[in-house]
C-alpha cells in the first residue's frame, strides 16, 4: 500500500468510481473522513461540493494514484500507523 500524507487544498482527480457520474471528476480536497472525500469542483458551470466515496473509487492526488480501499482509514490513524 502507498503512504499518503494528503493536505486539505490538494487537487483530487477521480480515475475511477463505481458512481460513473463521478469519472473524471476533479477539484480541491476539502474535507477527508474515514470512508469519503469532500471536494469542491465545479459541475456545469457551478462550484459545488461533493463527498465522494472512498470504497469501489481510484483518485489521482497531486500526481499519486491511491485505491480507495487501501485508504479507508481516517487522517488520524494513518498517523498513527506511521509510528
Amino acid at each position: 500500500m502507498t503512504r499518503m500524507k494528503l493536505s486539505i487544498g490538494e487537487r483530487l482527480k477521480v480515475i475511477q468510481s463505481n458512481h460513473l457520474g463521478f469519472e473524471g471528476l476533479q477539484g480541491e480536497v476539502v474535507a477527508e473522513s474515514k470512508n469519503t472525500f469532500t471536494i469542491r469542483c465545479q459541475v456545469n458551470s457551478k462550484e459545488r461540493t461533493i463527498k465522494i466515496l472512498k470504497s469501489g473509487s481510484v483518485f489521482d492526488i497531486s500526481g499519486r494514484k491511491f485505491v480507495g480501499d487501501e485508504i479507508l482509514k481516517r487522517p488520524e490513524e494513518r498517523l498513527k500507523q506511521r509510528k
